[in-house]
């Protein structure tokens, strides 16, 4: 029997981690992504992508239960 320790794991730690440090809050990599932003804002060249903001927020809403005031206000 293989020792667990010796199973590949589904992912690279090391990638994680570099992704993780890239988006930390105040990293050079991300105040640059925001600045790239802002600049695009700025001149009214930022698009949104409406189809994958759809999706995104339909994923995000299937995560959360009903709320219980939804039910009361239907009740009025």
């Amino acid at each position: 029997m293989a020792d667990e320790s010796d199973s590949p794991l589904p992912f690279d730690i090391a990638a994680l981690g570099h992704s993780l440090r890239k988006q930390a809050p105040g990293s050079a990599e991300r105040d640059a992504y925001l600045e790239k932003l802002r600049k695009l804002v700025k001149k009214g060249e930022y698009q949104i992508d409406s189809e994958a903001l759809a999706k995104k927020l339909i994923e995000e809403a299937e995560g959360y239960p009903e709320s219980d005031h939804c039910a009361d206000d239907e009740a009025k």
